[in-house]
């Protein structure tokens, strides 16, 4: 039985993986990277669930996860780094390397 759902889970990623990968790279303004971790961090919640939803709506449940996944994300300041013309000549308060 566990292994006939295994099965099941896997064909669905091997079948939606390129149509959620797209929709990821929509979430997070093209960055590759982010949305490849948003559609993984979402097969492995779904796995944890596959039993329960598998013959109901594995899709709608997977792009509900990621579209609150990308939201979360949006909401925070920081997540990256910025890119400057100059480096700063000082260093900034409460920098202890310099």
């Amino acid at each position: 039985m566990r292994q006939a759902l295994a099965g099941e889970f896997d064909e669905f990623v091997a079948a939606r993986w390129s149509a959620l990968l797209h929709l990821a790279r929509l979430l997070t303004g093209g960055d590759r990277h982010r949305a490849e971790d948003l559609v993984q961090d979402a097969f492995v919640k779904l796995w944890f669930v596959w039993p329960k939803v598998a013959h109901e709506a594995p899709e709608a449940y997977v792009r509900k996860v990621m579209v609150r996944a990308a939201a979360r994300s949006a909401r925070r300041r920081w997540w990256g780094e910025r890119p400057v013309d100059q480096v700063p000549e000082t260093a900034v308060a409460g920098d202890v390397s310099a």
